[in-house]
């Protein structure tokens, strides 16, 4: 995912094209983190995949307490308490 900024641009990136959800999941397929953009319709983004983060950016999530999106996202992502993201990626079975 290189840097932790460039991985932070892309996920600000991804939730402000995702419809409803942007997500950082895991791929144990691919040993590979992937960022997704995900709308209602998307049941669980790619199939086997872990979800590590997941942003709701649905208008409903943010509107009442933000006037746009990119602040919203902003926030969140200062928010994350990464020991929690690092917790859900150590307990995913890589066998």
């Amino acid at each position: 995912m290189g840097t932790l900024e460039s991985w932070r641009t892309d996920f600000a990136a991804c939730a402000r094209a995702a419809d409803t959800w942007a997500v950082l999941a895991y791929d144990p397929y691919d040993d590979r983190w992937h960022d997704l953009p995900l709308g209602r319709t998307d049941a669980g983004g790619m199939t086997g995949n872990n979800p590590l983060v997941v942003c709701d950016v649905s208008s409903a999530a943010w509107s009442t307490d933000y006037s746009d999106r990119d602040t919203y996202v902003d926030r969140f992502l200062e928010h994350l308490d990464w020991d929690a993201v690092a917790m859900r990626y150590r307990a995913v079975d890589r066998q």
